[in-house]
């Protein structure tokens, strides 16, 4: 395996974020956001997950894997409303604010989840 192959995840994890939190802006009652603080959020949430991954593999006591995943989500969503919340605006041009920004974040959270498992089980099926 090629050593750009073994850093494709984390050049896509950005990218694929970006998506999702664009798709999910659009699903959100039509709120408006540049394509700019999309990829922001997203390379910011791709490191904290990062860190997270880190956390996970460090050697001695560790945090238990649902923990760390809670944590993560908790950290991913509460980044969502602080950097989405201001950036992200209504159809009138209002901005969404902290809580609707922790929903925009959420739901683009769940579409990911959503096309994960099903792209999963798409793959189990065809192989």
């Amino acid at each position: 395996m090629s050593l750009a192959l073994a850093f494709a995840p984390l050049v896509l994890l950005p990218v694929v974020l970006t998506l999702f939190v664009k798709a999910a802006a659009w699903l959100f009652k039509r709120t408006q956001l540049g394509w700019g603080h999309a990829f922001g959020y997203g390379v910011i949430a791709s490191l904290v997950n990062m860190a997270g991954m880190l956390t996970a593999r460090m050697p001695g006591p560790s945090i238990p894997l649902p923990v760390l995943a809670a944590i993560s989500l908790l950290a991913v969503l509460a980044l969502g409303g602080w950097y989405l919340g201001p950036r992200a605006r209504t159809t009138e041009g209002a901005a969404l604010r902290f809580k609707r920004g922790v929903v925009l974040c959420l739901i683009a959270w769940a579409l990911l989840c959503t096309v994960s498992v099903a792209i999963f089980f798409a793959g189990a099926l065809v192989f």
